[in-house]
């Protein structure tokens, strides 16, 4: 079966338009533009556009970045549609897999960022089929201009718990004598507080994606330490390509890779397509 000929629906909360510097909707995006250079029918749909027609008519469904679709309307595209789990994240994907235990098992195929976030979640995979990992596509901008350096730390994410910003914090307070700019573009207000009252620590606030990489060359550090498992760290991926020196713990999945740079460079400058091929081996598996 080629993708050409089929409809897809392709399930996700929110895309680039509703947050533009979200991680699975930036890595959402690249897959979609794919899609439409590869001439595929792909429909976006989101919690609040999904209509019975638009179920009726797709040939595949695609489960993305979706954590409030209700469970009803779940329930019923697993026992109507052939169907693909494409998994961003490890917490609230194990929420959901713990309300459907079942949900990989009677998958098509089942994609993860990297081979951490597999088995952050690996004890939901029995019995099932074609389990792969496709990492993010990062556009070639991010790269190591050569030009000198800061020295500084450089954190891009969202500012909450589980971006590890208590250990950020703290790792602030161990390490006074070096300057952190905080990139976001969300955060919780106590955590924001707290970081505008200490000395070495600079609220830069949100960037656009379409700069962000001008960003990463002017830092010799990029500091990612979250509290959960991270799927994949984008942004951590990003600022790798850009030269940065990491600083990370072992819960990032962009580190779970056997890759040195150059491999590193070429699965994420062609990632966007990857995803689709691996798709496609899926449904003729």
């Amino acid at each position: 079966m080629l993708l050409k000929n089929i409809k897809i629906l392709f399930l996700c909360d929110y895309t680039v338009r509703e947050v533009p510097a979200g991680g699975a909707e930036i890595t959402d995006a690249w897959v979609l533009k794919a899609a439409r250079v590869s001439g595929y029918s792909v429909e976006v749909c989101r919690p609040i556009d999904l209509k019975s027609n638009k179920l009726d008519e797709a040939d595949l469904v695609i489960f993305s970045n979706n954590y409030d679709y209700p469970k009803a309307a779940r329930d019923k595209i697993m026992d109507t549609k052939p169907y693909i789990v494409y998994s961003h994240d490890s917490g609230r994907w194990m929420d959901i897999f713990k309300t459907h235990p079942e949900m990989c098992k009677n998958a098509l195929g089942t994609i993860f960022l990297s081979p951490l976030h597999q088995k952050s979640l690996e004890k939901f995979l029995t019995g099932a089929k074609n389990v792969v990992c496709v990492p993010p596509h990062i556009p070639l901008e991010f790269h190591d201009r050569g030009q000198p350096r800061e020295n500084k730390i450089m954190f891009v994410g969202n500012i909450h718990d589980g971006k590890g910003i208590p250990e950020v914090i703290q790792f602030s307070k161990e390490n006074p004598g070096i300057h952190l700019d905080f990139y976001y573009q969300r955060g919780q207000n106590h955590f924001i507080a707290e970081l505008k009252r200490m000395k070495n620590c600079h609220m830069v606030g949100y960037v656009p994606r379409e700069v962000i990489y001008e960003n990463y060359n002017r830092y010799k550090y990029f500091i990612h330490i979250p509290r959960h498992y991270e799927s994949f760290g984008r942004a951590v991926g990003e600022a790798y390509l850009s030269g940065c020196q990491l600083i990370v713990n072992q819960k990032v999945g962009a580190c779970s890779y056997n890759w040195d740079y150059q491999t590193f460079r070429e699965m994420t400058a062609n990632a966007h397509f990857l995803f689709w091929e691996q798709v496609e081996k899926i449904i003729n598996s």
